[in-house]
């Protein structure tokens, strides 16, 4: 089974992500198993529920139409029901938006999405719904700095707050 790194966890994977750092740590417990295969309709225990999800004190139920289900358990792992026809990329897009999103969140972690600046003395996240203004704000804030698309993103103690683990989509 492939193994790859995100967001300081070790993953084991039964769905292929190219785009994802490779993990070399053999004998290492994973944080996140993903695995592939059926699950529940619904959540017996669910505290809230929406047109497209349910969520539980440990689970987190999303069901795509013509994508996939996935079931978010524990912050642990992730099991994928794809639907037929819909393509793993298609597929991967959610897992690593809202389904990885639920998950750190499961593990006590901030998944931020949003634009950085990183002048000389630290560095500022401008964070805000799609379309917002995000990269144009950093962009006019970073004269002369540099300027990172974060993309998907966490906010841990242990990674002094900031951990860029995924490509940007931006």
């Amino acid at each position: 089974m492939p193994r790859y790194a995100l967001y300081g966890l070790l993953l084991d994977s039964e769905l292929e992500c190219p785009k994802l750092v490779p993990a070399e740590a053999p004998d290492a417990e994973p944080d996140v198993r993903i695995r592939l295969g059926p699950m529940p309709q619904a959540l017996d225990d669910a505290k809230k529920k929406g047109v497209l999800y349910q969520i539980s004190p440990d689970r987190f139920l999303l069901g795509l139409g013509k994508i996939a289900r996935y079931l978010v358990s524990e912050g642990r792992e992730i099991v994928i029901e794809r639907v037929p026809g819909g393509s793993d990329d298609a597929v991967r897009v959610f897992l690593f938006g809202s389904v990885f999103g639920a998950l750190l969140h499961q593990r006590g972690v901030l998944p931020l999405h949003g634009s950085a600046v990183m002048p000389s003395r630290g560095t500022t996240i401008f964070a805000g719904p799609s379309g917002s203004g995000k990269s144009t704000l950093a962009a006019a804030a970073s004269i002369p700095s540099s300027v990172s698309g974060f993309g998907p993103g966490a906010a841990t103690p242990q990674a002094g707050w900031t951990r860029r683990n995924f490509p940007s989509t931006s």
